[in-house]
């Protein structure tokens, strides 16, 4: 299987596709896409109308850039997602997106799926008769190494020292020199992205997510 960097200097490539896992509240998982494909045994619903792309801001001063927000307009002309609204409620749903080129023809994938963005999501923008408008929050600018390669360079960093992408994480359990906690004697290769997350880690001094942020502030009005 070839990687996305080589894929994507090819004069003529397959169709690329981002791929949206949601899971919500109560466990429920949704997969949705801009087309009905099948990547490593998820089925992902052609449910995605359109998103906002990807708005890259620097997350800190070690030169690691992140997109803060996203946006996803989702065919709902079955009610499917307002249901699930009034059931369940979008509000704190954990959503990750990922890329990845798509042999359609074959109805296979080409390369692996590769994360670019993880956040929380907000109640619903809008609610239209046939479409419905999500958003998303990144809440934590760091990347967890999910592979025993880059748990290795997140030790020190590699060749790319403080400027790896792995390096402000920095979760390297098992890894000579390493930090952070085993899950049953093997390393986390997941995580939520909030504090709970990094602490079960042992990574809450590394967290790089706001720990707390009020549900209101009050203000005394004008006159």
């Amino acid at each position: 299987m070839q990687t996305i960097s080589e894929l994507k200097e090819q004069a003529v490539t397959e169709t690329p596709l981002v791929l949206f896992d949601c899971t919500l509240a109560d466990g429920t998982l949704e997969h949705w896409s801009t087309h009905g494909v099948t990547v490593n045994g998820t089925a992902y619903a052609a449910r995605v109308l359109r998103h906002s792309g990807f708005n890259i801001q620097t997350a800190s001063d070690q030169g690691v850039d992140g997109s803060p927000t996203i946006a996803v307009l989702l065919a709902n002309a079955d009610s499917h997602f307002s249901e699930l609204e009034i059931a369940v409620g979008w509000r704190g749903a954990k959503l990750t997106v990922s890329f990845v080129f798509y042999d359609l023809w074959n109805n296979a994938p080409l390369t692996g799926a590769a994360v670019v963005f993880q956040g929380i999501c907000n109640p619903p923008d809008q609610i239209q008769e046939s479409t419905f408008r999500l958003s998303a929050t990144n809440r934590c600018p760091w990347t967890l190494p999910s592979t025993p390669a880059q748990q290795l360079e997140a030790v020190n960093g590699g060749v790319d020292g403080q400027y790896s992408l792995f390096y402000r994480c920095g979760y390297s359990a098992g890894q000579t020199g390493g930090t952070g906690s085993l899950n049953n004697g093997a390393p986390f290769t997941s995580c939520g992205y909030v504090m709970t997350d990094c602490q079960a880690r042992g990574m809450q001094l590394r967290f790089g997510g706001l720990d707390y942020v009020p549900p209101a502030i009050e203000v005394r009005p004008y006159g």
